[in-house]
């Protein structure tokens, strides 16, 4: 399945308009086939076949290295 680039523009647009009144988040948006989103969710899920959307937080990775920097959150 292809997407349009208007499409795209205009999703990437609304989500990253959910996250406008926190300045220290981040979002990725990352398209990929079909077989390597198999093999990640086989990876990070134990499911074997494909799926539409995997989301991964990286909040915790920011507190423990901030942690072990010294910084308080």
């Amino acid at each position: 399945m292809v997407m349009e680039l208007s499409l795209i523009k205009k999703l990437s647009g609304y989500i990253s308009d959910k996250f406008d009144n926190n300045k220290s988040m981040e979002l990725n948006i990352v398209f990929i086939e079909k077989d390597e989103i198999r093999q990640l969710n086989k990876k990070f899920r134990n499911k074997d076949n494909p799926t539409d959307v995997l989301s991964f937080s990286y909040r915790d990775d920011y507190i423990k290295s901030n942690s072990q920097k010294g910084l308080k959150l």
